[in-house]
């Protein structure tokens, strides 16, 4: 994968979630009472799913820097206590 590539999706990425939460905790009311019910539930899958989009913009950023594929190690070679 093109470390590009990664760094440009997990920006899009964070750059979703963030606007998702935003959205989701912005607190505006419902044009229509008869959706007031489903508020709390979409607050919440609004957070959960902005949640998972920064974890996974994480992981895209950790990937194309190879954290997990050459993780450094401790140069001294002793046990930490």
């Amino acid at each position: 994968m093109n470390r590009s590539f990664a760094v440009g999706a997990a920006a899009a990425l964070a750059i979703f979630a963030v606007a998702l939460l935003g959205l989701v905790t912005s607190g505006h009311p419902l044009p229509d009472s008869d959706l007031a019910w489903f508020v709390p539930f979409a607050q919440v899958a609004g957070v959960v799913g902005g949640a998972i989009c920064l974890a996974a913009a994480m992981l895209l950023i950790g990937l194309a820097f190879g954290r997990w594929r050459h993780p450094v190690s401790d140069p001294g070679g002793h046990e930490r206590t």
